[in-house]
């Protein structure tokens, strides 16, 4: 899959395995958003103000079909996320795409 074709879960996805530094620790939310949007900041800044991130994107994305899917866990009072051995899988198969 190409990085263009990637969606934004995909991408919340990568920030989140390269922020736990490929490890199995849960992530703090405010460590994605700024990962995801070093990584991604055309998809991830403030309309007006690339400079900064906006992290509704990525609340959308973790909270919703990124948790449905199982591919992520709220831990910490769902103030910090880590990926499950399916979200590990999706994350290394993208990995490996770009």
């Amino acid at each position: 899959m190409a990085g263009q074709d990637m969606t934004d879960g995909d991408r919340v996805l990568l920030a989140l395995a390269h922020a736990s530094g490929g490890g199995r620790d849960a992530v703090p939310y405010e460590e994605i958003v700024i990962e995801s949007w070093r990584r991604f900041p055309g998809r991830f800044s403030l309309r007006n103000h690339p400079e900064f991130p906006d992290s509704s994107e990525q609340h959308k994305r973790l909270y919703g079909p990124l948790k449905r899917a199982g591919y992520v866990v709220a831990v910490d009072g769902e103030k910090a996320f880590r990926l499950t051995d399916a979200g590990w899988e999706r994350a290394s198969q993208l990995d490996h795409s770009l």
